[in-house]
């Protein structure tokens, strides 16, 4: 029989366990056998060390009213364990939660209903109002002046990095999934003056800032979000921005793509293949340590301080070139099945 708790976990206390045990959760489900070893966890234990992870997230949410308070811990849990629930068999929960989950039900008329829930992570984001978080002030800014412009909340550039990061994250994910749900998603442009997260390293995130980018030919590193790369780099112990802000840049041809279906109520091919060449461009144009000829047009060593940077620079460069090349493959694929209808 379980004893009674002496102090009760607080609701910010709940929303820190969730974040807490979705990052675990997470880790645990990405590690490889060898490092599941160097922790002391044999693959037959981590099914059940995951779902227990996994339950503690929910019953934690729950218990922090994640409904009725928004809080940054929340979003970045629903971010955090969805590479576990979309590998378990749970991805429409995690979409449901991230606010994409798209419900498509026929009519006695045949026709398509779709309902569209306009909830969850992206309720929470627009209530923190992170997807307003405009572009930094001024370098000469003083305290008073940045927290009049954003907020009390986000006046430490820290605070509006993470927004920032968690915010685009959410977008990512939100317009990755669209096409495979009517192309609907829940975070249109209009809706959002959020500016791009800054190309930094997280140690110079202080004070009240402003935030300062760093040229994109600099490779940053940061604590990282996640990603549909997660599990290709796991065994990182950090993602850069630099990494994070070049994938970014695949987003843009994919909205207007999408954006371009809503707009005709239909494929086109001549979209798909407009498509492929922005991709094909946005790959050319990547910041150099990720460019294809990088190996042969310049030494890597010259953008790392070390092996491990070195690594890392190495794994984000071949994931990057990857994920563009399968986008590509993607665009094509949503085609398909509209192809057999015309013809």
């Amino acid at each position: 029989m379980a004893l009674p708790l002496v102090n009760p976990v607080t609701n910010d206390q709940a929303a820190f366990t969730a974040l807490y045990a979705a990052i675990i959760c997470t880790s645990l489900h990405l590690m490889d056998e060898q490092t599941l070893a160097n922790v002391g966890v044999t693959v037959s234990a981590r099914p059940g060390y995951l779902q227990d992870l996994s339950d503690l997230v929910e019953q934690a949410l729950v218990k922090c009213d994640w409904a009725g308070v928004p809080r940054i811990e929340t979003l970045q849990a629903f971010v955090i364990i969805g590479p576990y629930w979309s590998s378990s068999g749970r991805i429409e929960a995690h979409l449901g939660l991230l606010g994409t989950a798209v419900k498509v039900r026929r009519t006695k008329q045949d026709s398509m209903e779709i309902l569209s829930y306009m909830m969850s992570s992206a309720k929470i984001a627009h209530n923190l109002g992170i997807n307003r978080l405009g572009p930094e002030l001024r370098r000469e800014a003083t305290y008073q002046e940045v927290s009049t412009h954003f907020g009390p909340r986000w006046v430490m550039a820290c605070d509006r990095e993470v927004g920032r990061r968690i915010w685009w994250t959410l977008v990512e994910l939100d317009w990755n999934a669209s096409p495979d749900h009517q192309f609907n998603h829940v975070t249109p442009k209009n809706l959002s003056t959020c500016a791009e997260p800054a190309h930094v390293n997280d140690e110079s995130l202080t004070g009240h800032g402003p935030v300062v980018p760093e040229p994109l030919d600099v490779h940053t590193v940061s604590l990282g979000s996640y990603s549909e790369h997660a599990a290709l780099l796991s065994r990182l112990d950090k993602q850069g921005m630099s990494f994070f802000v070049n994938r970014l840049r695949f987003l843009y041809p994919f909205q207007r793509f999408v954006e371009s279906a809503i707009d005709n109520g239909r494929l086109r091919y001549e979209v798909a293949v407009d498509t492929q060449a922005d991709f094909f461009h946005t790959i050319e144009d990547l910041s150099p340590f990720y460019r294809l000829n990088a190996d042969f047009a310049m030494d890597l060593e010259q953008y790392a301080t070390d092996a491990r940077q070195l690594a890392r620079m190495a794994a984000e460069k071949r994931v990057i070139n990857t994920s563009g090349h399968l986008r590509i493959l993607r665009c094509h694929r949503f085609y398909l099945p509209e192809a057999y209808h015309i013809a």
